[in-house]
């Protein structure tokens, strides 16, 4: 029931896939993947009061999984009751104590303090953001704006220049995987693809594209040059 209703979600088929996940949650309502998965689709579909149930069961047989606490927080800032925003701060410092290496986990705390006006924790949050993920535009966009909030125009600057730099970066990446989806064929697409992805550190992604670059040209010499090139490098 699990898998089949995570693969209709996947299809964007929202009914049959709260069904299963309905029946899946009903025999194991503890189990910590199963009622994320419904949890998600419940703050989908805006469904807070029912997706905060089912987390929060599930969290009181382990409290301390980093999806649901930081699931309960989105749920939380939906719900717009009373103090949800304290509660939702709670939930994303639970996240990223249990998994302190989750770049979202940090963004969501981070935009949590800054909400709070505790802009220091709010910078901590999305420098460690930074530091684990340096190629993503919204933390550098979120530590533009605490910089110039705390009066370092001059900081705030330079860091926004690199959020734009870094986005421009991100929408080239989208568009290249776009090309390579349209069109599966072209072996100079799958190495563009796969040497960007190397100049970005995802070793895994970028084999994927040479090898696949590989078998449409099984003796292309840009693309084995890149998997000796990955090799070397680990």
């Amino acid at each position: 029931h699990y898998l089949l209703g995570r693969a209709y979600a996947s299809q964007n088929n929202v009914n049959l896939a709260l069904q299963h996940l309905q029946q899946a949650n009903a025999l194991h309502p503890e189990q910590a993947d199963i009622a994320f998965g419904l949890g998600m689709l419940y703050l989908r579909q805006q469904k807070i009061v029912e997706g905060k149930k089912v987390v929060e069961t599930a969290l009181a047989s382990q409290p301390n999984d980093p999806n649901l606490n930081e699931t309960l927080g989105r749920l939380w800032q939906e719900s717009g009751e009373p103090g949800a925003y304290e509660k939702a701060l709670a939930s994303f410092q639970k996240a990223v104590d249990a998994k302190p290496d989750n770049p979202a986990f940090q963004d969501r705390l981070g935009s949590a303090f800054l909400r709070a006006n505790n802009l220091d924790k709010a910078r901590a949050a999305f420098e460690n953001s930074v530091k684990l993920d340096e190629n993503r535009p919204y933390p550098l966009q979120q530590l533009a704006v605490i910089y110039a909030r705390l009066g370092d125009k001059t900081r705030s600057g330079k860091i926004a220049e690199a959020a734009k730099e870094i986005e421009f970066n991100a929408q080239q990446l989208q568009h290249l995987q776009s090309l390579v989806y349209m069109y599966p064929d072209k072996v100079d697409l799958h190495l563009q693809l796969a040497d960007r992805y190397h100049q970005l550190r995802k070793n895994g992604l970028s084999q994927d594209e040479y090898e696949a670059a590989l078998r449409i040209d099984p003796q292309n010499a840009h693309a084995l040059g890149g998997l000796k090139s990955l090799q070397e490098g680990q």
